[in-house]
């Protein structure tokens, strides 16, 4: 596996990987732990990875390919920031909730 293609993998399978932690009974609590944290490959991207990048992945879905642009990048951006900050707010917002695991 190419390095470059590590952070456009960890944008998908770290949020879909906390969703399906805390389906589960016996991995809820790290779930739960971690959950508000999912944006952070985005963040990471977005600040890390240069404007005019392109990922070429031709064994994925017929030929895939990942741009991430100047405004792309600020949307990314933003987005994760946002996405981080509702995250942080409803862990705390719902600490002492009943229903957390519903």
């Amino acid at each position: 596996m190419d390095l470059s293609l590590a952070p456009w993998l960890a944008i998908f399978t770290i949020p879909l990987a906390l969703a399906l932690a805390v389906m589960y009974p016996g991995t809820r609590p790290i779930g739960l732990r971690f959950a508000p944290f999912a944006a952070m490959p985005a963040l990471v991207l977005a600040i890390v990875e240069p404007g005019d990048s392109v990922l070429s992945a031709p064994w994925l879905l017929l030929g895939a390919e990942f741009g991430l642009g100047l405004v792309r990048q600020i949307f990314l951006f933003f987005t994760a920031t946002i996405w981080l900050c509702a995250g942080i707010y409803s862990r705390e917002y719902m600490r002492n909730d009943a229903e957390l695991p519903r």
